[in-house]
């Protein structure tokens, strides 16, 4: 017999009052919580970002290569004072960081507008992949934030300060960069298996060039890069507790930067910049140099404060007992120490015997690289010398810089490496210590693991024993004759 009507399973959905009743409440409900708790589309406009300098000068600012910026104050004056600076007036706005790096460079070094007790101009460099600020996690547009504060004194801390010129570089910006200064660490590069290796370069390189701050873009400044060196701690003579030897702040004996006469410039690849990329113009910018004979022309700081009479520096995966970090360092430009070292990881890429994805990305270009370098100038400096003399062990609490080759200020582990744990710790104190300069986050963003170099590590710290011979064991440390590297052999 034909239904007189639907039954209950097939009756329409808006016949059925308990399920009309759901679907209202439902409906009423999401639509109260999407129009209570999201803000609106005007409050989302207004609402103040928490890093409104970096959303300002890198992520709503143009340019091609990375960003840029130079105080407005750097320009004033200038055709009373240089004339021949007068084509800058005009030409505020470069088009890539190489040409706002020159022109920073060209204003700093004649205006003497550098760190105080020092040579080293007022120019802060920093790199990442790209200028997508918006994809950057909240702590690196924080990072950025506080470096573009000290370089604008956006902020009351900062606003006694003599403002700075910032220039952040991207990937594209490297790249040019290489191809126009550094032809041979270009295709040099091109070989290197790991990025952070080709970014431990550059960061040497772009000091070399152009002088200045260099600072990991996981680094947040504690104290104004301008009053880095403390005329009282930091430059007073200090003595080698063992040899009695003392040293200070004099004329280094080896001429320091002096520009190339032949530069590898190939400036056709800024055919239409607006400011001269010429090699002329960068030597005419070299020769109006004016450096004070007593003053710093390099900024380092130390990573690893140990031992040297014991295996505590390998163990915790360090190359040297006296180790510096290249985190955070401060170079004027075509300082000794960038040149040695671009040759010292050409040389070490083009002479290597064995497959380069095979080296620990540090020791070929890293912080033991670093440290090679800085220590073999310091050395051949000055006979007197010994390495493991900057060591902050017997210093007082926060230990104290001490200046190496006549120029060269190393700062204690509290100034680039503050607020380190109990463990592990080697002096360093807190963040808030007079002696801090920065902090780093050692986010490793660019790191690409490999599995034995880590592997080989955590049982040198585990299970590891010291042994003056064990070169020829695998597992164990060799002691580089030379410098007195221990390095952890991972192959036969």
């Amino acid at each position: 017999m034909p239904s007189s009507g639907p039954s209950q399973s097939t009756r329409p959905f808006v016949n059925n009052p308990l399920r009309t009743g759901g679907l209202i409440i439902s409906i009423t409900f999401l639509l109260w919580t999407f129009y209570w708790h999201a803000p609106s589309t005007a409050q989302t406009q207004t609402r103040p970002s928490v890093t409104p300098l970096v959303d300002y000068y890198i992520g709503d600012a143009t340019g091609s290569g990375g960003r840029w910026y130079i105080p407005d104050e750097w320009y004033q004056n200038i055709p009373q004072q240089y004339p021949d600076l007068e084509k800058y007036i005009d030409l505020r706005n470069p088009r890539e960081p190489a040409e706002a790096a020159q022109q920073a460079l060209d204003i700093a070094l004649r205006k003497k507008l550098f760190i105080e007790g020092t040579n080293i101009p007022l120019v802060i460099h920093q790199t990442w992949r790209d200028c997508d600020s918006d994809s950057w996690q909240p702590r690196t547009r924080a990072s950025v934030e506080g470096w573009l504060e000290m370089a604008t004194g956006e902020s009351a801390e900062t606003y006694d300060q003599p403002r700075m010129a910032y220039v952040y570089w991207d990937d594209e910006g490297i790249d040019k960069f290489f191809q126009l200064y550094e032809p041979l660490i270009s295709s040099v590069s091109a070989e290197l298996p790991y990025p952070v290796e080709r970014t431990d370069i550059f960061r040497v390189a772009v000091l070399k060039w152009f002088g200045g701050i260099y600072a990991d873009i996981d680094t947040n400044p504690l104290t104004h890069p301008a009053l880095w060196v403390n005329n009282t701690n930091d430059l007073t003579p200090w003595t080698d507790s063992k040899t009695q030897q003392t040293f200070s702040v004099h004329t280094p004996s080896s001429p320091s930067y002096v520009a190339p006469e032949n530069s590898p410039f190939r400036p056709h690849l800024f055919p239409d910049s607006p400011v001269d990329m010429t090699p002329a113009t960068y030597k005419k910018i070299m020769d109006a140099f004016r450096p004070t004979k007593t003053a710093v022309g390099a900024i380092v700081g130390l990573e690893a404060d140990t031992d040297p009479a014991s295996d505590t520096y390998w163990r915790a995966g360090y190359s040297y007992p006296i180790q510096l970090t290249n985190w955070a360092f401060a170079m004027a430009p075509h300082h000794p120490i960038s040149v040695q070292f671009l040759k010292q990881v050409s040389g070490d890429v083009l002479n290597a015997t064995k497959d380069l994805a095979k080296i620990d990305p540090l020791e070929l270009a890293g912080p033991p690289a670093f440290t090679r370098t800085v220590k073999t100038h310091c050395e051949a400096a000055d006979e007197s010398f010994r390495w493991d003399s900057l060591s902050g062990a017997s210093d007082p609490v926060g230990g104290r810089g001490k200046v190496a080759a006549g120029d060269v200020l190393v700062l204690p582990i509290t100034a680039f490496s503050p607020g380190r744990g109990s463990w592990n710790n080697m002096g360093s104190q807190s963040l808030d210590h007079p002696n801090a300069r920065l902090y780093h986050a050692a986010a490793g963003s660019w790191r690409k693991m490999d599995l034995k170099v880590t592997a080989g590590k955590l049982c040198r710290s585990a299970l590891g024993r010291w042994h003056a011979d064990a070169g020829k064991h695998k597992g164990f440390p060799h002691v580089d004759e030379q410098d007195g590297r221990a390095l952890f052999i991972i192959d036969n």
